[in-house]
């Protein structure tokens, strides 16, 4: 049963209100794409944090999200409460007694194995479509592809494919010889490859923190056909549809 609500939708049901654990993917709904945390997110997630466990389900790495998200927060924060699944969830990290966060558990897999091919396909798209393309590798399961660099001005970002018709071409030139993986557009400049999906990721929290749909509710900002976050929708979790973090972190002002 699909399970798709809109924001406004969210704050009606005070049924959902209930569930012990709120599960957000990161850009464009907890933060803007590629930013770190602003002040109104900072007080939002401490607050929640406060009652709530909280999962940062995403396509980016341990390392972005300790720049973009940890060291945003405050000193105070109930850490204890906030759980990253990187790479799509397939690896989780946790708070831990040393004060920092750690791998907990991870999902199978070596896409590292089909690296080269990988460099083959991009060698060939950057010669023919004048970029430059490189490879970031995020973690044993999932490689993205970025295609201009990250220092680029947001400007630049957001005028390099924002109809993601681009990157939708890209990969589906490499899904001719990838056809079982997830290859779609991240963000707003680059290709994620990936073995796994976020269903996957999801499943994997499950199991490893043993609750259930029933129990949580997942915040995202974009439903369409290439998105990462569309998998979950297999799922019977509830989705919250987010048109940016600002009105999401009204949220607040229902909750009391």
């Amino acid at each position: 049963m699909l399970m798709l609500f809109t924001f406004e939708e969210f704050i009606q049901n005070l049924t959902l209100f209930t569930r012990g654990i709120f599960i957000f993917d990161k850009d464009g709904t907890i933060t803007e794409p590629n930013e770190a945390l602003d002040s109104d997110g900072v007080i939002f997630l401490t607050k929640l944090l406060e009652t709530k466990k909280c999962i940062i389900l995403t396509a980016r790495n341990i390392e972005t999200l300790e720049t973009q998200i940890l060291e945003k927060l405050w000193g105070n924060t109930n850490f204890q409460n906030l759980i990253f699944a990187c790479s799509n969830g397939s690896e989780i990290y946790e708070y831990s007694d040393k004060k920092k966060y750690e791998k907990v558990s991870s999902l199978e897999g070596n896409i590292s194995i089909y690296r080269k091919d990988i460099e083959k396909w991009v060698t060939y798209i950057n010669e023919q479509e004048h970029l430059y393309i490189t490879i970031e590798d995020r973690s044993d399961t999932m490689i993205s592809l970025v295609c201009i660099p990250r220092e680029s001005s947001k400007e630049a970002r957001n005028n390099f494919d924002p109809d993601k018709q681009k990157r939708i071409h890209y990969g589906n030139i490499l899904k001719q010889y990838f056809p079982l993986w997830e290859i779609i557009p991240g963000g707003s400049t680059t290709i994620d490859i990936t073995l796994c999906t976020k269903y996957d990721g999801l499943q994997h929290l499950y199991q490893n923190y043993e609750f259930w749909s029933d129990k949580a509710i997942y915040f995202w900002d974009n439903f369409w056909e290439y998105g990462n976050d569309t998998p979950v929708m297999t799922d019977p979790i509830p989705c919250i549809n987010i048109k940016s973090p600002k009105e999401l972190f009204t949220f607040q002002d229902y909750a009391h």
